[in-house]
């Protein structure tokens, strides 16, 4: 051995320490038994052992025999009410096939009005135009209540959907209940609604999600809010607010659902009379609430109780997201204010200010320019905004209450408008900026008041609600739907880019130029 390959080895065994452990318990109780173990003692108790076992194994065979019986009958029955089920399915898709004949037998005339006719007269009125009366459609049973709301479905061109309850200021003074309907109306059956759920308390606004077509947002005159699969044959709600810890402190005037979640959560957006914007998120079983914002009034003078001030809350009235920016929306409220927000704010507003001097009714964005949004009021005026301005471009005094207002669909300088008299007003900003092209009674003034307008995504035409229960489906003339058309030769510009620039031309007049140009003094100029 060297120092190169001398290596050694130890080990280190722990030391095992013996311990002594004493266990008392109590000891065991001692009896004293004595008996025979003859043969046949021995024999009588293996007979009786022997019987038992027979007996439990008759008593297991009986038992088998009667679950198989109850399963057969269960099976039977089950069979039979599956049988009934679909035998009652069948009899109602064959009544709603007899129903539709009918109605096509009985209204073909106003079918083939809708598909195919067109006023001639446009062409010699000029820019003006008129509305066809198509169908009215009625649920008898609800004809005391108003149509709150109404949203085209965006799966079936014809069907939309309705609210019916009555609003804050139209309830009556007795203890009738409170009591409100969701319908679902196809203009192929304007005979009767094809979907109706009765609810608790009146139901105040509804919209379809636009990729589910089938899942229905409502908001209630108490502060619910529900969600309904139409497509099930159960009435009642997937979704609903609890009755203390989610749902608004007062009436829900709009919901709109909004882009999912990057998970592919379900959620949607709600205002109500109490000052709150709230998002609902769809989880597994329930519906999860986070305030968004609260509408703050910065105005004198603040409500002083016992010596302590309280802010002023503005109750919100309707709501309108961004068409491109999803995080953006605009809210008014019933103190004629418009907030421009941020979901990600919660405390701060990008912008407000004092848009009408009464309760601001509805707010829409341009459907080619996100930059221009329209709002309506109590105070008769419609006017028409730019974004990042307080100052209206336009504004319109029709001289009685607006219940609502949209831009068109079909041409960006073209929207509706209906008043509290029963007139449907279009205005197109291309043809004249003061005078309407369509002014048109639907309705006997002393009898009605209009309350929600809709256009059709698809068709030209319109449905109109009104404060019993009565909704009317009108077609606009050509010149009511005029869209600009690509030229056929030349440069290429697409119908998008046509509508843009026309809208653009008819608001630039409007518009305060952003610097001022001195015009030369005479004097100064060269003889």
């Amino acid at each position: 051995m060297n120092q190169f390959n001398f290596f050694e080895r130890c080990a280190l065994t722990e030391e095992i320490i013996l311990r002594d452990k004493e266990v008392q318990t109590t000891p065991p109780t001692k009896n004293d038994f004595c008996t025979y173990a003859t043969q046949w003692i021995i024999y009588d108790a293996y007979n009786e052992d022997f019987l038992k076992q027979q007996e439990e194994k008759e008593k297991e065979k009986r038992d088998k025999v009667a679950v198989h019986a109850s399963k057969k009958s269960a099976s039977k029955k089950k069979k039979n009410d599956i049988t009934e089920d679909q035998t009652e399915k069948n009899m109602l898709i064959t009544a709603k096939f007899l129903e539709r004949i009918i109605n096509l037998n009985t209204m073909d005339a106003i079918a083939q009005d809708f598909r195919y006719y067109e006023d001639p007269s446009d062409q010699f009125r000029g820019r003006d135009g008129t509305l066809l009366p198509l169908w009215t459609m009625t649920y008898d049973r609800a004809d005391n209540l108003h149509v709150t709301d109404i949203s085209w479905s965006p799966d079936y061109f014809d069907m939309f959907a309705v609210t019916l309850g009555t609003p804050e200021g139209h309830l009556p003074l007795t203890d009738s209940p409170d009591v409100g309907y969701v319908c679902l109306w196809s203009l192929k059956n304007p005979s009767y609604p094809e979907y109706i759920n009765q609810t608790h308390c009146g139901a105040m606004c509804l919209d379809f999600h636009r990729n589910h077509g089938f899942l229905l947002a409502v908001g209630f005159h108490d502060g619910h809010l529900a969600v309904y699969n139409v497509s099930l044959p159960t009435k009642e709600a997937q979704y609903m607010t609890d009755a203390v810890n989610t749902k608004h402190m007062a009436c829900v005037r709009q919901v709109v659902w909004v882009k999912d979640l990057p998970d592919g959560e379900l959620n949607f957006y709600s205002i109500s009379e109490d000052g709150t914007v709230c998002n609902w998120l769809l989880m597994q079983s329930e519906m999860s609430k986070t305030i968004i914002v609260t509408l703050v009034l910065d105005i004198e003078p603040q409500i002083t109780l016992g010596g302590i001030s309280e802010t002023l809350i503005g109750r919100g009235t309707t709501i309108a997201f961004h068409p491109e920016n999803s995080g953006i929306y605009l809210v008014g409220t019933n103190e004629g204010y418009i907030f421009k927000c941020n979901t990600e704010w919660s405390s701060f507003f990008m912008q407000k200010f004092k848009a009408h001097e009464m309760s601001v009714y509805r707010i829409d964005y341009n459907k080619y320019d996100p930059n221009i949004y329209l709002s309506c009021s109590g105070d008769c005026t419609v006017k028409v905004w730019e974004d990042k301005s307080d100052i209206p471009l336009l504004i319109f005094d029709l001289l009685w209450s607006v219940s609502d207002v949209l831009w068109s669909p079909f041409s960006s300088t073209v929207f509706g408008v209906i008043t509290e008299d029963c007139d449907v007003v279009f205005y197109d900003l291309d043809a004249d900026k003061y005078k309407n092209i369509c002014c048109q009674p639907i309705q006997p003034e002393s009898q009605y008041q209009l309350t929600k307008l809709a256009f059709n995504w698809r068709m030209p035409v319109i449905v109109v609600g009104s404060s019993k229960s009565t909704i009317v489906a009108l077609k606009m003339s050509p010149n009511l739907r005029l869209i600009m058309k690509p030229p056929k030769k030349g440069k290429h510009y697409t119908t998008q880019m046509l509508e843009l620039e026309k809208l653009h031309k008819a608001l630039d007049s409007t518009r305060e130029p952003d610097t001022l140009v001195v015009p030369a003094d005479d004097d100064t100029t060269d003889s």
